[in-house]
């Protein structure tokens, strides 16, 4: 808190209750106002603006890249643990999943068609659909040096490349498939080929498994109860696995949030009383404690445009508060010292000269001038370490004109 100084020989103090000091038009007494100096209590604190977060927030990512289909919430919704918050375009792996499953279904009925004798028909057959499986994977081959040229380059995403290559591997498998067919056309089917078709289709069957449970990873679940606090992509956005999209909170856990000057920082303590209130939406004066002070400094600019060194500090208060918001701008003040039991006076009784600071005391209808010795400065009044005594009455805001010696008159 920025000491008050009353300078006697330059300040104008500003005139109280409609005149409160002034010479009486008859003669050369001044009216004065007077404070009896008795023993009290001095608060001082460091005082700021925080912020209301919540200790059960979570940020939530996905765990997958691809475009922001749908946001299914707002700032400020409730929601409840596995709520749909948001959906990813899943139509390339719908399309992965419908194409694995013709697959799985060819060669189910190519594993059946096996066990039936062969002829010159399906023999034929058999080597036109290795002639079209070769044609087929030379293409998917061409497209993918084409598409992992433009994925290195920037221009088509990963999951746009990653079709390329499943395309070849499905390629592939659809050559072997067709040459197995011919093979055991040719040759009949043996007890191990059996195994082996039994064996690509429960392969195929659980690929299919796993891009269905992939499939849930595009949408974007609630992971607790709670509100949304914010989100930090829109619709149409491109993400890719570890982007941040929207951040949820919990009211039973909050806690206040506030940064100090490092000029200040020097008398706040962890475990120091401190009270929270914001008068305009009618929160009354909440007791809290502070419960961390952040071991590093960081920049940050003013209202007023200039930059300062601050720490983060964070302030315990109790739940279930009345009106009280995640996001609330809330004023803060740090209790740094706190004395009880000692000689105060009126902060603004109390003035510099260049030697040190003083008082007026009025004795004996005249204004005497103290050298005092200070201690804290709270809100109002002032500890007063030596120069005063209890009884003693010391004068409040004293006129410029005010004068050693001069008469006086306590109003």
């Amino acid at each position: 808190m920025v000491k008050k100084k009353i300078v006697i020989t330059a300040i104008v103090v500003v005139l109280v209750a409609a005149g409160v000091f002034y010479r009486m038009n008859t003669g050369n007494i001044m009216q004065v106002e007077t404070y009896e100096v008795k023993r009290g209590n001095v608060s001082k604190y460091v005082e700021e603006t925080g912020t209301v977060k919540s200790d059960n927030k979570r940020e939530v990512t996905t765990t997958v890249s691809g475009k922001i289909k749908k946001l299914n919430v707002q700032v400020g919704d409730v929601v409840k643990r596995g709520d749909i918050m948001a959906e990813m375009d899943f139509e390339t792996i719908d399309l992965e999943i419908k194409s694995l499953k013709a697959q799985l279904e060819g060669l189910r009925a190519e594993y059946k068609e096996t066990l039936k004798p062969a002829d010159e028909e399906q023999i034929a057959k058999a080597k036109v659909n290795i002639d079209s499986a070769k044609l087929g994977l030379e293409e998917a081959k061409r497209k993918l040096e084409n598409d992992k040229k433009l994925y290195d380059e920037g221009v088509i995403s990963y999951e746009a490349y990653k079709a390329s290559i499943d395309a070849v591997v499905i390629k592939e498998n659809s050559l072997e498939i067709a040459q197995k067919e011919l093979e055991l056309l040719q040759k009949g089917i043996s007890q191990n080929v059996k195994n082996k078709y039994k064996y690509q289709i429960e392969q195929m069957a659980y690929q299919i498994d796993i891009l269905e449970k992939r499939k849930n990873d595009y949408f974007v679940k609630a992971p607790i109860d709670g509100i949304i606090t914010e989100i930090s992509l829109e619709e149409g956005s491109f993400v890719q696995p570890g982007m941040e999209i929207l951040e949820v909170g919990n009211e039973e856990a909050m806690y206040i949030e506030t940064d100090i000057l490092v000029s200040e920082i020097v008398d706040v303590k962890e475990g120091a009383k401190t009270l929270v209130y914001n008068e305009d939406i009618g929160i009354p004066n909440i007791k809290g404690e502070v419960r961390k002070i952040y071991p590093k400094a960081f920049n940050k600019v003013s209202d007023l445009g200039i930059e300062q060194k601050r720490v983060r500090v964070e302030i315990d208060i109790p739940n279930n508060v009345p009106k009280l918001k995640l996001g609330y701008d809330m004023d803060v003040k740090i209790l740094t010292h706190f004395k009880e039991n000692i000689i105060t006076v009126p902060e603004n009784s109390v003035f510099e000269l260049e030697d040190g600071q003083y008082v007026f005391i009025a004795q004996n209808g005249k204004a005497v001038l103290r050298r005092v010795k200070t201690g804290i400065e709270g809100e109002d009044m002032i500890e007063i370490v030596s120069g005063i005594k209890e009884g003693e009455k010391v004068i409040i805001s004293p006129h410029k004109d005010l004068e050693e010696g001069m008469d006086i008159e306590e109003i």
